[in-house]
């Protein structure tokens, strides 16, 4: 399983299908405030968006996938 730490500043979360075809959730932010997160389906895509924009904007948030 991979770990992924989402800062503080990470801003709001949006579904979007990358270029081979597979859904990501994303920040819509360039450089090294950018997060990526690659899912296998259009379900947990959303699910996770919706969890990741529900989250205590205050603290660090730790997902495993």
């Amino acid at each position: 399983m991979a770990r992924i730490t989402i800062p503080k500043n990470a801003g709001e979360f949006s579904v979007s299908l990358s270029a081979v075809f597979t859904y990501i959730v994303s920040n819509g932010k360039s450089g090294g405030n950018r997060i990526i997160i690659p899912c296998k389906s259009q379900q947990q895509a959303v699910k996770l968006c919706k969890k990741l924009n529900e989250r205590d904007k205050r603290k660090e948030l730790v997902i495993w996938m």
